[in-house]
């Protein structure tokens, strides 16, 4: 009723003002919403960059320590793996190790039993291959002749053979050990 009695301009001149009051009103409540926000979300991150800290430090301190623990037995594994690796893996210059086994089996013959075979893998500075036969001839002449056609091969360097093995002249238990040739190693035949 009484903004009847007022003019069209007060009018709109006291609308304009009205709705400025109502716009710096809600700026206001927002700002203070914002600020209060802010404050509430200092505290957390500044104990989220603490806490971050915290689990760098803790990680860098286990670092140290599980390096400081098995750096060695890292390393050895490592190492280990590495040998056992290159068993495995074939260079084309090179007989695996299941084409020795049967090439030392082709050359037994039949008077001479192979009983245990193994394989030591290159480590360290002895980079190269064992071989560890042990088994028994039924004679003296048989593990000669089981020798020398592993020699004539041309793929173990100089066979060790125990003089013991020869003692006896029957039902010979033998051991002998064979290091396979590396690639370059190998003598032209």
């Amino acid at each position: 009723m009484l903004g009847r009695l007022l003019p069209e301009i007060e009018i709109q001149r006291l609308r304009y003002e009205f709705y400025a009051r109502a716009a710096i009103i809600v700026l206001v409540a927002v700002s203070f919403v914002f600020i209060v926000l802010g404050i509430l979300l200092i505290p957390s991150s500044i104990l989220s960059s603490s806490r971050i800290k915290a689990v760098e430090n803790r990680f860098n301190d286990i670092s140290k320590k599980t390096s400081q623990y098995n750096g060695g037995a890292a390393e050895a594994a490592l190492t280990r793996t590495s040998a056992l690796m290159s068993i495995i893996h074939k260079d084309p210059r090179s007989l695996s190790v299941t084409e020795v086994v049967e090439m030392i089996l082709a050359n037994r013959g039949r008077q001479v039993t192979i009983e245990s075979l193994s394989i030591s893998s290159p480590s360290g500075k002895n980079n190269k291959t064992t071989i560890g036969l042990s088994g028994k001839a039924i004679s003296r002449e048989a593990l000669v002749t089981f020798v020398k056609r592993l020699d004539s091969e041309g793929v173990f360097e100089p066979l060790s053979v125990p003089v013991s093995n020869f003692t006896k002249s029957r039902d010979i238990d033998f051991s002998i050990s064979a290091v396979i040739r590396q690639p370059t190693d190998k003598v032209q035949q």
